[in-house]
């Protein structure tokens, strides 16, 4: 199997988490979005059976 796969499952695709928040507030009778912020970090996970994968000296590995 090549090292562009996943090691699980061997697909091609590949998903990352959101990097990004809403925190909110119950006003109302209903949630308002008082602001939204960013997140540096990242995880990248299969985008078929959702194995949470990582970059190690170029080739796709589970991380765990």
């Amino acid at each position: 199997m090549s090292s562009n796969h996943c090691p699980n499952c061997s697909s091609k695709e590949f998903v990352s988490n959101l990097n990004q928040y809403d925190i909110l507030e119950f006003k109302n009778g209903d949630f308002q979005i008082l602001k939204s912020q960013s997140i540096d970090e990242y995880e990248i996970f299969c985008r078929e059976c959702r194995q949470k994968l990582e970059n190690k000296n170029g080739k796709i590995i589970a991380k765990g």
